[in-house]
C-alpha cells in the first residue's frame, strides 16, 4: 500500500504523520484495515486513531503543531521522585541497591532525545554503580559517593523546568570558536564559513 502519509514505527508501535486531518483519518483505516487483513492483533484502548495534533508516543508528550517534544506528566513526576530519593541517600550516605541504581539509570537514559547532555550526565552515577557492581556484585548494595550530587541536582532542575524539546534542530547562523594558552587567548566569528571578525590578546 502507497501513501503520501509519513510513518514512523518502533517495534509495534506506529506513528501516521500527515498535514491533512482528513486524509490521515481516511489512511488511518486503511492502515487498520491492512493490519487486520494480515492477522495483526491492536490493542484499540491502547491506540489513538483520531488524528491529533497532541500526542503521547513512545513514552513522550509530542506536540505536532509546533514540533516539540516533552516528558509526559507522570514520567516527569515519578523520575522527580526517585531523583529526590536519590539525593537524600547520597547526601545521608544510606545504602543504594546496585540494581535500583541502574535500574534509575535506565530511566533516565530515555531522556537523550530531548537533551544531549543527558548521557554525559550520568557517567558518574554509571561509574560508581559498575564499579560497586565489579567488586560486591550485582545483587548488593553501594554507597553512592557525593560527588554525584550536581549531576543529581541537574536532572532534578531539568525535569522541573520540562523545556519542550525541538524537534527539527535550527542551524546556527554564526559560530564563535574560542581558543586559550598560559599566555594568550583569541576567537574567531564565522558566518557561513567565512570569518567576519576576530580577537585576541595577552592575558
Amino acid at each position: 500500500m502507497k501513501t503520501e502519509i509519513r510513518i514512523i514505527n518502533y517495534v509495534d508501535d506506529i506513528l501516521l504523520l500527515h498535514q491533512n486531518k482528513e486524509y490521515l483519518k481516511k489512511m488511518t483505516q486503511r492502515v487498520m484495515d491492512t493490519l487486520k487483513y494480515f492477522r495483526f492483533a491492536m490493542n484499540t484502548e491502547m491506540s489513538e486513531t483520531e488524528p491529533n495534533q497532541i500526542i503521547i508516543f513512545l513514552g513522550w508528550e509530542w506536540n505536532l503543531a509546533n514540533a516539540t517534544v516533552r516528558t509526559k506528566p507522570k514520567k516527569r513526576l515519578l523520575l522527580l521522585r526517585d531523583l529526590y530519593y536519590m539525593r537524600r541517600w547520597i547526601k545521608t550516605e544510606t545504602e543504594i541497591a546496585i540494581k535500583q541504581t541502574a535500574k534509575l539509570i535506565r530511566k533516565l537514559n530515555y531522556l537523550r532525545l530531548k537533551s544531549q547532555e543527558a548521557t554525559l550526565l550520568l557517567n558518574i552515577v554509571d561509574h560508581q554503580k559498575a564499579k560497586a557492581a565489579r567488586l560486591r556484585g550485582q545483587n548488593t548494595t553501594m554507597t553512592m559517593n557525593k560527588t554525584a550530587i550536581p549531576d543529581i541536582n541537574w536532572w532534578i532542575a531539568k525535569f522541573r523546568a520540562n523545556i519542550p524539546a525541538q524537534l527539527i534542530q535550527i542551524s546556527p547562523q554564526m559560530t564563535m570558536t574560542t581558543d586559550a594558552a598560559p599566555s594568550r587567548w583569541g576567537s574567531t566569528l564565522d558566518k557561513e564559513l567565512e570569518m567576519i571578525a576576530m580577537a585576541h590578546g595577552t592575558w
